[in-house]
């Protein structure tokens, strides 16, 4: 797991986290994944009462994609490049046999454009956060949201560009936050079912390159009640 560290003039400093797998539990019907740190030193001559209580770190489904093996370790640590630009980086593996077919993708848009309960649903690639949010705007239209790392995600970024503008759909949101290291890009398209299914996997197949042992994750949004006069 890793975090930055920041500061002024801008300096980067990445905090890399050692976490052992424990097991999987469930807690209030959801699985939680459980992790804990290794175990310190033990200095000769100490009791071991004096060793260190046993840290046990729970993750949900949703945050399982901050724990990185090997290769995503190396990954995000090659977006400090630009900060660090001491060594040029190694040239990414061969990407693994991608998914061709989305058959679990229909009746999920299907159950959000037909239903009155949701308003949008997010679709990742389970264990990941790759993926995008589609919403029924106030409008009736589709509205695709797209939240990609400036740095780690450019090639991403210029891939989900790229269809948009084959059907000369410009964004109707494109912005920087966090400090320039995050871009949100939003566009609209018709609400039309088959247009809608197309598309979603054209994106996980040309855009995150979803492996054939991958799952998707779909989380639904329920409409806001409305308020009573």
């Amino acid at each position: 797991m890793v975090n930055f560290y920041e500061s002024r003039p801008p300096l980067v400093v990445p905090a890399v986290h050692t976490y052992l797998f424990v097991g999987r539990e469930t807690h209030d019907g959801q699985p939680v994944w459980i992790f804990r740190e290794p175990p310190g030193p033990h200095l000769e001559g100490s009791a071991d009462d004096d060793r260190e209580e046993e840290v046990l770190i729970a993750f949900e489904d949703r945050s399982l994609y901050q724990i990185l093996d090997l290769r995503g370790l190396i990954r995000e640590l090659t977006g400090l490049t630009d900060f660090h630009p001491l060594v040029k980086p190694t040239e990414p593996s061969p990407a693994p046999a991608r998914r061709e077919m989305f058959h679990e993708l229909a009746p999920e848009i299907e159950r959000l454009l037909h239903s009155d309960e949701w308003s949008a649903v997010t679709i990742t690639i389970k264990y990941t956060d790759d993926g995008f949010s589609i919403t029924i705007a106030s409008d009736q239209q589709v509205e695709w949201s797209f939240n990609l790392h400036v740095k780690l995600e450019a090639d991403l970024e210029a891939r989900v560009r790229a269809i948009f503008r084959e059907s000369q759909v410009p964004p109707t949101d494109d912005y920087l936050y966090n400090a320039g290291q995050k871009r949100v890009l939003t566009y609209k398209l018709p609400r039309d079912e088959a247009t809608t299914i197309a598309l979603c996997g054209r994106l996980l197949r040309e855009v995150y390159e979803m492996r054939d042992d991958d799952e998707l994750a779909f989380s639904f949004r329920p409409k806001r009640a409305e308020k009573s006069g």
